[in-house]
């Protein structure tokens, strides 16, 4: 007779932890990785945000960070179109 240890309630919760801590390790791992491009060379404005969305699917303070984000991203985008627009009415 052949067990099925995955029917098992504790086995799938070992499971759902394994995954989410997985997930939590990659996410810090590639948002460390973006703090560090920074300082130094490369695509930080890139990097932290995926590594926010990667946390923010397992950790709530996450995808609070990352909603900042993107509303300041929306605010400076939404100046940077009225400084624009500004300028060329004047010309």
């Amino acid at each position: 007779m052949r067990l099925n240890i995955w029917r098992n309630g504790a086995s799938l919760e070992i499971l759902r932890r394994t995954r989410r801590i997985i997930i939590i390790v990659i996410g810090m791992t590639v948002l460390l990785f973006g703090l560090t491009l920074i300082v130094l060379p490369g695509p930080a404005i890139i990097v932290i945000p995926v590594g926010l969305t990667i946390l923010g699917s397992e950790v709530a303070w996450a995808r609070h960070v990352l909603n900042k984000v993107k509303t300041g991203k929306d605010k400076i985008g939404n100046l940077i179109n009225e400084k624009y627009d500004k300028n060329n009415l004047e010309k």
